[in-house]
């Protein structure tokens, strides 16, 4: 996850796609892409996840390839000066969004590793020690990026950032083999074949309202992502700074991540994932409201401050909550339609982000992204606020 910060798309990318002059559509979607592969994948694969007893292997298998990526994007921008900018840019897109459809195929098993292995109430800790780990190493990240995009300034830079996110991947895929895998038996699923897992998932949604209305505060929270691609750009115009304040940028959403796993872990180990997901979309959107208006460095520092505490709350109640709304047995499949159920949303908010920006342009605004980016994460909160806290179940449960 660490690893992931030194390149981190949803920040470093966009700008340099910029500079290299990709398309609007490109710049609007590169946040995106590495989750978009994550929402892919994970249909295809529950089914074969469901019931399955030994699961770290089968992570572990997927894993080495779901690093690979990074490392032959900065192969390719060692070579920039030889190869076309297309290919230049192709590599730079390709690298986030390949890693999260390799990553897709794995995440179910990822999920039912961490209900085998952690309980209920301290999931949410466990996620937050996890992304506080990623972000300690983010915040290093971002003055890293910095002092290496000022001294090798464009494709030769980035190189090197790819090539140090490989070798990061690669420590924590060390560090998992470490991990022993507990031999109790975990229930049996009954996903059957792939056609029959999908044919499965309309009643599913229709007998399961909770998690429908889960799904649909998860879909609008994506509305964050109207904005996330030109915020960075928006930025440094506002503030007529240089590419490499991009990496303070980063650094001070990396310590609002470390901010976000401290409220997670408190909140979400004492109430459940609900109120962590309610925190996370309020943060949304302020940074959509606020980016209007804020126009100086330490604004913008603590906007994206605001960004990566909310960024990884929602990631937080995401992994703890999914967990405690699927029913015994069906937990990899309720997973995947957490991931692959929304991902058209996402793309709605790509299309929504090209439309805003081209508009933007039109008019010198920044409104056009925001204004839609607000909307839908103050839709996203209502939503959540009429899921029921299945933590609160389980208690009622205990006491009769």
């Amino acid at each position: 996850m660490g690893g992931v910060s030194v390149v981190a798309p949803d920040t470093l990318i966009p700008p340099l796609l910029g500079e290299l002059g990709a398309p609007g559509w490109l710049i609007a979607i590169s946040p995106q892409l590495m989750l978009l592969g994550f929402m892919v994948t994970p249909l295809f694969f529950a089914h074969l996840v469901e019931g399955r007893q030994r699961i770290l292997s089968y992570l572990l298998f997927w894993g080495i390839f779901q690093r690979l990526p990074f490392l032959l994007a900065g192969i390719v921008l060692f070579g920039a000066a030889w190869v076309p900018d297309w290919c230049v840019m192709a590599a730079i897109a390709a690298a986030p969004f390949c890693s999260g459809l390799l990553g897709g195929v794995a995440v179910s098993a990822w999920s039912a590793m961490v209900a085998k292995t952690v309980a209920p109430e301290r999931r949410a800790s466990l996620m937050a020690i996890r992304n506080t780990i990623g972000a300690l190493l983010g915040i290093g990240a971002g003055f890293l990026v910095e002092w290496i995009l000022a001294v090798a300034p464009g494709t030769a830079g980035y190189a090197w950032l790819h090539i140090i996110a490989f070798a990061l991947l690669m420590g924590s895929w060390l560090f998992f083999m470490g991990v022993r895998e507990p031999m109790e038996r975990v229930p049996e699923g009954n996903a059957g074949s792939f056609l029959e897992n999908l044919r499965r998932i309309p009643r599913t949604l229709r007998d399961d309202r909770r998690f429908l209305r889960y799904l649909g505060a998860l879909s609008c929270g994506h509305g964050i992502l109207i904005i996330l691609p030109f915020l960075s750009i928006h930025a440094l115009k506002v503030l007529q700074a240089p590419t490499s304040f991009a990496g303070v940028l980063l650094a001070a959403k990396s310590a609002g991540v470390f901010a976000g796993n401290f409220l997670g872990a408190l909140l979400g180990d004492r109430f459940g994932g609900k109120c962590i997901f309610l925190t996370a979309f309020g943060a949304f959107f302020l940074v959509a409201v606020l980016s209007l208006v804020v126009e100086s460095r330490l604004a913008f520092i603590l906007l994206f401050f605001l960004f990566g505490m909310g960024f990884t709350m929602r990631m937080v109640g995401q992994q703890t909550m999914t967990l405690e709304l699927a029913p015994p047995g069906r937990l990899p499949t309720y997973f995947a339609i957490g991931l692959s159920g929304t991902a058209p949303f996402m793309l709605l908010a790509a299309g929504v982000a090209i439309l805003g920006q081209a508009y933007g342009e039109r008019i010198d605004a920044f409104w056009p992204l925001a204004v839609p980016s607000a909307a839908a994460t103050a839709a996203a909160f209502i939503f959540m606020l009429g899921v029921r806290e299945p933590r609160s179940d389980r208690k009622r449960g205990f006491e009769e």
